[in-house]
């Protein structure tokens, strides 16, 4: 055997290379025959992992008496032995003398003073195959093992607790009943492509929030996801938001402006009610969809983009169709896949969860922390109708929680909700702050509601009713 330590660091080098408990055991055996040029090896885990492999690196049937086991392991003792064959304590051991084994030695795999597991060696070539300094060589081994498992275990338990996470929602949108089981099925379907992408669905229900993991969740997460809210814009301001301008093209376009399109390139865009957009700026984004490419305002110059057009709307859009107001020619392009978001009053198994999802974000925002419903006040919140869906869940939530003192909340604490949805709130930020930070940003409205915690919709609802638009 080389020097120990050398082999001890190659050896680290290679156990810190995968976090897979299965192949990190299969590493680990081969280290070992390799480095004690033993016949076969067995790693005993508890909790029912076990790999036994050969000095051809093959994977072998269990080799290794239960006596071996039973007193490496509960004993938390190494075992040297020079000669199976002869010694009595091993004379009733089938595996052993079936094997012809002669030459054993074993350790105990220990962390924090509590046994994981044991490492096994043995050979049926010769008596004492193993000596002293191979048995401290493999006690060093162990605990270097012993760190690297636990570490592939945390792992394990990491991975298996993000796919309970992702049993109850994907993203930001949380969900547990079937019709968002559907939803999270053909967000991970589209963002595994990058076909255009249509999310139908009431105001409130979260398609924002589904665009923003079909793009998490994609080869495009690496570049911009930029957001553009359509709805009663005026057409000039969208075409210059989407396509940018060049300097002159217009009073006020003192410089050039790069347009979404442009920020979005390898990325995604995401347009908001899409339906409400007007036919003009129909046409060039059909040009965008055909031919990939945009021209800035009052520019000859075309530019290439790459961008995957992730659209929405409230509205019906065969209906904007028959009635004129939308092309069927773009509808078919941007609809290569659709998703459809149903409503709350569709997915009232969500609504405890989605309640106590809102109650522990703004109790964490507000100071007030580990505020509970009781279960008369979930029974009154599932019992509501909620027009305004999940927005207006939130809302109320966030309205509750800031207007009692009570814990756990009582039913009493919940009022019946109007039949319209509720005014997007700004969580009390104040129209200065918006327009200094907003300004700050040079006008990039997408940036300025991120840094305000806001939707892009929000803001946009906020600016038009100030009358900054």
């Amino acid at each position: 055997m080389k020097n120990i330590f050398e082999a001890l660091y190659e050896i680290s080098q290679v156990l810190n290379s995968t976090l897979d408990s299965q192949e990190l055991l299969t590493k680990m055996i081969d280290l070992v025959i390799q480095h004690t040029k033993a016949e076969r090896g067995f790693i005993f885990i508890k909790g029912g992992l076990n790999i036994a492999r050969n000095m051809e690196k093959e994977t072998i049937g269990e080799c290794m008496s239960k006596a071996v086991v039973r007193e490496v392991y509960e004993d938390k003792k190494h075992l040297l032995t020079v000669d199976a064959q002869i010694e009595p304590r091993f004379q009733g051991s089938e595996s052993i003398l079936r094997g012809k084994v002669r030459s054993i030695c074993a350790v105990p795999l220990i962390h924090s003073g509590n046994a994981q597991g044991i490492i096994y060696v043995d050979s049926s070539l010769k008596q004492g195959m193993f000596d002293e300094n191979i048995l401290h060589f493999l006690e060093l081994f162990s605990n270097i093992a012993s760190l690297s498992l636990v570490n592939a275990t945390k792992f394990d338990e990491l991975k298996q607790e993000t796919m309970t996470l992702q049993g109850q929602g994907i993203g930001e949108l949380i969900g547990v009943s079937e019709p968002m089981q559907v939803v999270f099925d053909l967000i991970k379907k589209a963002a595994a492509t990058s076909c255009p992408v249509f999310i139908r669905g009431e105001s409130g229900t979260g398609k924002e929030l589904a665009a923003r993991a079909i793009h998490t969740y994609s080869e495009r997460a690496k570049n911009e996801f930029v957001p553009l809210y359509c709805g009663g814009l005026p057409e000039s301001l969208i075409e210059s938001e989407l396509f940018g301008y060049k300097k002159g093209a217009f009073t006020g376009a003192n410089q050039d402006k790069k347009g979404l399109f442009e920020s979005a390139n390898q990325g995604d865009i995401f347009l908001d009610e899409i339906c409400d957009i007007s036919m003009t700026v129909q046409v060039k984004l059909l040009r965008v969809l055909q031919e990939g490419e945009i021209r800035r305002i009052g520019d000859t110059k075309l530019i290439k983009v790459d961008v995957r057009i992730i659209s929405a709307t409230n509205k019906d859009p065969l209906t904007e169709i028959k009635e004129k107001q939308f092309r069927e020619d773009l509808y078919y392009r941007l609809n290569v896949l659709e998703i459809k978001l149903p409503p709350l009053r569709e997915r009232k198994a969500d609504i405890s969860l989605l309640a106590n999802y809102f109650l522990e974000k703004y109790g964490k925002r507000y100071k007030k922390e580990g505020i509970t419903f009781s279960k008369s006040a979930i029974k009154k919140l599932e019992s509501l109708k909620w027009p305004g869906n999940v927005r207006q869940l939130e809302n109320s939530v966030q309205r509750i929680l800031v207007t009692t003192n009570e814990n756990p909340i009582s039913e009493s604490a919940i009022f019946e909700e109007s039949s319209s949805e509720p005014e997007p709130t700004l969580d009390n930020t104040g129209k200065e702050l918006i327009l200094k930070r907003l300004k700050a940003y040079g006008g990039n409205k997408s940036k300025t509601a991120r840094s305000l915690d806001i939707s892009l919709r929000t803001l946009y609802y906020k600016l038009k009713e100030w009358g900054e638009m």
